[in-house]
C-alpha cells in the first residue's frame, strides 16, 4: 500500500508516495534494491562516524534527502519538512523495519 501525505496528491507530487513495508520492497526499479542494515551502517561510518548524529545529518542533508513525514496508524502522518525516514530491507523487530532516519528538526541522522 501507498499513501500521499494525509492524502493529498499535492504532497506526493513534491515528496514522493509513503509505503509499507512489503510495497516498498516491490517498488524498487529493475537493478535497485532497498538497502540493508549495513549498507546504512557503512553510509553513516563515511560521512560522519558513528558517534556523532549531527555530524551526520550534515553531511546526509545535501543528498537531496526528502522530509516526507511518515504514516503510522490509520490516516495518522506526522514529521512532513522535517523528517525523512528511508525504509531498508533489514527487520528492526518482529513487525517493524529498520529505517535510516534523518531530521531537519533536531539535526540528527540515525537507524532507528
Amino acid at each position: 500500500m501507498s499513501w500521499a501525505y494525509n492524502d493529498e496528491q499535492n504532497n506526493a507530487a513534491k515528496y514522493g508516495y509513503l509505503y509499507n513495508w512489503e510495497t516498498a520492497k516491490k517498488v524498487c526499479p529493475p537493478g535497485w534494491r532497498l538497502p540493508t542494515k549495513e549498507d546504512f551502517h557503512t553510509l553513516l561510518v563515511n560521512v560522519g562516524g558513528l558517534g556523532n548524529s549531527q555530524e551526520r545529518y550534515i553531511a546526509l542533508k545535501d543528498f537531496s534527502a526528502s522530509f516526507a513525514g511518515f504514516r503510522f496508524k490509520e490516516n495518522v502522518y506526522n514529521g512532513i519538512g522535517e523528517q525523512g525516514y528511508f525504509r531498508s530491507s533489514s527487520a528492526r523487530n518482529d513487525t517493524q523495519t529498520l529505517y535510516l532516519l534523518i531530521r531537519s528538526d533536531k539535526e540528527q541522522a540515525y537507524l532507528f
